[in-house]
């Protein structure tokens, strides 16, 4: 199996970020980017389920007095 050929007109290393492309500013704005949909999915999840168990009965069921017969 051969490796694929660069599209006609570009070599392998005209391909990809040029170094020092990206500044400090660009860097996190993409960063952020990234981690957003990840941080509103957590986070709305999570609300969801405190409000699930709020009104849940598992968490409300009270558990049996044991007795013990002398």
């Amino acid at each position: 199996m051969t490796a694929a050929a660069p599209p006609t007109g570009t070599t392998g290393e005209d391909r990809g970020l040029k170094g020092g492309a990206l500044g400090l500013l660009s860097s996190v704005v993409i960063g952020v980017a990234s981690t957003a949909p990840a941080y509103s999915l957590a986070a709305t999840l999570g609300a969801i389920v405190v409000s699930v168990r709020l009104q849940s009965p598992v968490g409300d069921t009270p558990t049996p007095e044991v007795t013990r017969e002398p």
